[in-house]
């Protein structure tokens, strides 16, 4: 199985579609596990809506998927740098 390197660039939508594709899950099977509507799921998929911090959190846990830069990481007195 070909593994690709997540790209900073890549819409977080369809970074979710990958994971989920990868694990051979489907929309209704995963969006029950998170406790989310499938309808939601496909929408964050599309990039048509955003997901709540518990849902997010949720979602990667299932897909075993980084969750990013943790809180308090940040250099003091400085914002966080944005990736583009």
């Amino acid at each position: 199985m070909e593994t690709r390197p997540l790209e900073a660039a890549e819409p977080f939508g369809v970074r979710i579609r990958r994971l989920r594709k990868r694990l051979g899950i489907s929309p209704a099977e995963l969006a029950a596990r998170a406790g989310i509507p499938p309808s939601d799921l496909l929408r964050v998929e599309r990039g048509e809506q955003r997901l709540g911090l518990d849902s997010l959190a949720r979602l990667l846990a299932i897909l075993g998927a980084p969750e990013g830069p943790r809180q308090g990481t940040a250099t003091p007195g400085r914002p966080p740098r944005r990736v583009r």
